[in-house]
């Protein structure tokens, strides 16, 4: 009876792992994204995170071999997510500082609502070439990019994608010195990091304006 009831028990534990696993691989980016936009450090542990959705602790094994392919999954999805937003700015008609500002406000919104996620995205070690992330942050870029020419009229595309480069660098370390309240004009006015990324656009938009004349 021993031996009937514990094949019974090894049964089950079979069916709930094979229903966990039809899912499993989103479930646990799903987990890890929700651990990291709660907690930037949070342990992500494979076999942790097993314990948490109720399957063995080798079941995240197949699907990842280790805790980098998860992050990079993670890394993957938060560009998508970033990407429809930024789709839906693209799509818009509303001149050029409206649009480097819009393009700003989503970045530094993004941050603000996904910091863990931000912090795999754009805090890393540079990743090589042809990465399914790198690609991902690339397509970011391209998607902007080409937004922020059709608002233009310079003929020079290196000019403007120099200024795009310093819009990018700007909002960046607004949303991370932001964060870390490191903004002495924040502290002393009350004002929104938003506020910074307005002057930002402006300040680009009229150099933008400088050179068409």
């Amino acid at each position: 009876l021993q031996g009937f009831v514990g094949e019974g028990n090894r049964i089950a534990m079979e069916k709930k792992d094979s229903y966990h696993h039809k899912d499993l691989k989103n479930a646990l980016v799903r987990e890890a994204t929700r651990r990291l936009d709660a907690d930037p450090d949070a342990d992500l542990s494979l076999r942790g995170m097993a314990r948490d959705l109720g399957v063995s602790a080798m079941a995240p094994y197949a699907h990842f071999s280790n805790k980098h392919e998860l992050l990079e999954a993670v890394a993957l999805l938060g560009h998508e997510i970033m990407l429809k937003q930024v789709k839906t700015v693209a799509m818009e008609r509303s001149g050029l500082e409206d649009k480097l500002f819009a393009f700003g406000k989503t970045y530094l919104i993004y941050h603000r609502e996904h910091p863990g996620l931000f912090h795999l995205m754009f805090e890393q070690p540079r990743r090589p070439d042809g990465s399914p992330v790198r690609l991902a942050a690339e397509k970011l870029v391209t998607v902007a990019s080409e937004a922020i020419l059709e608002e233009t009229e310079l003929p020079d595309e290196a000019a403007v994608f120099q200024l795009i480069d310093l819009m990018v660098a700007t909002v960046h370390g607004i949303a991370l010195f932001s964060h870390r309240s490191l903004l002495r004009s924040l502290d002393n006015s009350g004002a929104d990091p938003l506020d910074l990324v307005r002057l930002a656009a402006e300040g680009i938009a009229a150099r933008v304006r400088e050179l068409t004349v």
